[in-house]
């Protein structure tokens, strides 16, 4: 990108004033709760913290959430005959633990979906889908150790573990199949309503924001939203290790951006998908 049309770039709001709301793991769920049915049976502690233990023994396992914590850190799996585990956040959201996720290598794991949320409602999604995976063979009759359920790849890097490394088309020709197309169709779904339930300011309709969707899958294919992170990690050009794409995603949200609003010309780009024009709205 040449210096003049980078100079554009870093003039266009590029947070919204109020994403924390879905960043947050206690206010994304009150919000979308009633919009969704991608969240599994959860309560917010302390306050339904009666209803929650009188729901305790519905099931064998849960599992806790602290609301700000990032990088699988805040994460507790806890049967239904343990104590509630400790936490440090102002509230946290209890689920239901899923306890038949879908397997890879007799190994959990899960996925991340990346947003380019144009102020205008505008979504794009990054064509690359990236995959996090347990390092540890999945069971529930161990609920201690985190590599097994937690599988984020800074927990695993923190227990001395190889990282599994899959990408997309190993879990569609393993795991998916023929069910690729109804996984990605469920989560533009859930990613659409999440979004357009954010309300907007004038200022961020001049600009745009990045969200990354983390989801888990089922035995049955049935899609989970796990959480939604504001400014991921992989539009940072530090963890070009973790994502070695991250230079040309930075690069073609800076494009598109200065295409669409500041050169009044068509969006160019090869790896985002429009999958909602805003101006159909």
């Amino acid at each position: 990108m040449n210096r003049s049309l980078f100079c554009i770039a870093n003039k266009i709001p590029t947070h919204f004033a109020n994403e924390l709301i879905l960043h947050s793991k206690v206010k994304s769920y009150l919000l979308l709760k009633d919009k969704l049915d991608c969240y599994p049976e959860s309560y917010i502690l302390p306050d339904e913290l009666e209803a929650f233990e009188e729901a305790k023994e519905k099931h064998d396992l849960w599992i806790l959430k602290e609301e700000m914590i990032d990088r699988g850190e805040g994460v507790f799996v806890f049967s239904k005959n343990d104590p509630i585990p400790p936490y440090v956040s102002e509230k946290v959201v209890i689920q239901k633990y899923i306890g038949n996720p879908s397997l890879c290598e007799n190994k959990k794991w899960g996925f991340r979906t990346v947003v380019l949320f144009e102020g205008t409602r505008t979504l794009h999604m990054w064509d690359n889908i990236y995959i996090y995976c347990s390092s540890t063979d999945y069971t529930t009759e161990n609920i201690e150790d985190r590599n097994i359920h937690v599988t984020n790849r800074r927990v695993q890097v923190k227990a001395g573990h190889e990282v599994i490394t899959m990408d997309w088309k190993y879990i569609v020709d393993n795991v998916l199949k023929e069910k690729e197309g109804q996984v990605i169709e469920e989560c533009k779904n859930i990613m659409k309503t999440c979004l357009n339930s954010l309300e907007l300011t004038e200022n961020d309709k001049r600009g745009y924001a990045m969200f990354a969707f983390d989801f888990l899958l089922d035995e049955d294919f049935k899609v989970w939203l796990i959480e939604i992170n504001s400014s991921p990690g992989n539009m940072a050009m530090s963890s070009r290790m973790r994502y070695p794409d991250t230079p040309l995603l930075v690069e073609e949200v800076a494009q598109i951006m200065i295409d669409s609003r500041h050169l009044g010309r068509e969006r160019t780009s090869f790896k985002f998908e429009i999958f909602q024009d805003g101006a159909l709205l």
